[in-house]
């Protein structure tokens, strides 16, 4: 009767294990053999490439990573942060364009009234 348990119980665990395996894989390989074409939203596609040791690698489909959104969420945070940076130094250079086409103009008037005063005498 022991017997009969343990082996009912072995039985169990290697049939919960086998299933637990098997969907584990299923799951992992939903992208697997996937053309460019049909690698849709949810797996990517990589393109040909060759190794370091000189092997060339065929394109394939991929599952998308657990964490790509976090790298899409800081790669987005990087590129505003870039465009602040970029727009702050735009502004900066406007700034000093209109500056010195201020002083140019002031220093003309200035010019021009020597020029005046001059041609009075």
């Amino acid at each position: 009767m022991l017997s009969k348990t343990i082996k009912l119980s072995f039985l169990t665990i290697i049939t919960i294990s086998v299933l637990f395996i098997n969907s584990s894989v299923l799951a992992a390989s939903s992208c697997k053999g996937l053309s460019k074409s049909k690698c849709d939203n949810t797996c990517t596609w990589v393109d040909p490439y060759k190794r370091k040791d000189g092997a060339k690698v065929k394109g394939y489909c991929r599952k998308n990573a657990k964490n790509a959104a976090k790298k899409m969420d800081k790669n987005v945070t990087k590129a505003k942060q870039s465009k602040d940076k970029t727009k702050k130094k735009l502004d900066k250079t406007k700034s000093d364009l209109k500056k010195k086409k201020e002083k140019t103009k002031s220093s003309k008037k200035v010019s021009d009234k020597k020029a005046k005063k001059e041609t009075k005498k």
